[in-house]
């Protein structure tokens, strides 16, 4: 009985028929795509790790200096989807020849990112930019519901330059601030004038020799008074005050 073959249209999955007297015979030539669970884990994987330089205060750092004794360095590390964190993980950094740990800070489940710190120490130094390798996130104890190999993945940020013992801090800048400033900006007997001193790195106050002061010229009596310091050593601003006299 002779054949004759009826088109068809399709893409893949495309079906073709033959005629056999008053009956259809179909044969289905099938089309699978192939790799779809590799694709599947491609998209769960890392895809972006960056290091952001930070000083002592949380403010970003010029690309162009030295990370400094007191400075932050915060890695985040994100995927393509949603992340849920237990634990403390961590990532290992290489400083010069010498590992330190940027320690779980915070997380963004649904943006799918993780943050982690390290706070440079004097001892740290670095003239070619630092080091993360493709296994430095580690989930030490904790977990982590998606891969954490940095395989393939460009560090961005890693560039920067590391000179702990960069010499003694400089001040950036200072504010003036006080429960009279209300009233006009006019303070009182009773008033508690707060000064503070903010630096470009951390610095460290030893009261052994007695307490750092600030002056204050009072601008209608030309005098000068003293605000104590109160607090803030290890941080890069310290608080300094002063309680107004009649």
């Amino acid at each position: 009985m002779p054949l004759r073959r009826t088109p068809s249209r399709g893409g893949r999955g495309r079906v073709r028929g033959f005629a056999v007297g008053g009956s259809l015979l179909f044969a289905a030539a099938l089309s699978l795509t192939a790799g779809a669970p590799a694709a599947a884990a491609q998209a769960q994987a890392v895809n972006s790790v960056r290091v952001w330089h930070r000083d002592a205060s949380g403010s970003n750092v010029s690309p162009a200096r030295a990370a400094r004794a007191g400075d932050r360095l915060e890695v985040s590390v994100g995927w393509h989807w949603s992340i849920q964190v237990t634990g403390q993980p961590r990532v290992a950094l290489t400083i010069g020849t010498t590992t330190r740990y940027a320690n779980y800070l915070s997380h963004e489940a649904s943006d799918g990112v993780i943050w982690f710190r390290y706070t440079v120490q004097v001892a740290d130094n670095d003239t070619d930019g630092i080091s993360i390798g493709v296994n430095a996130l580690e989930l030490n104890g904790g977990t982590i519901n998606a891969p954490t190999s940095f395989s393939g993945v460009t560090v961005q940020g890693a560039s920067l330059t590391v000179d702990g013992d960069s010499g003694p801090p400089s001040v950036a800048g200072v504010t003036l601030s006080g429960t009279g400033t209300a009233a006009g900006g006019v303070f009182r007997a009773g008033d508690v004038i707060e000064v503070r001193v903010r630096f470009d790195q951390a610095a460290t106050v030893s009261t052994t020799g007695g307490t750092p002061q600030v002056g204050i010229r009072m601008s209608t009596s030309a005098m000068t008074r003293q605000a104590t310091y109160v607090s803030g050593s290890g941080t890069a601003t310290l608080v300094f005050r002063y309680t107004v006299v009649t």
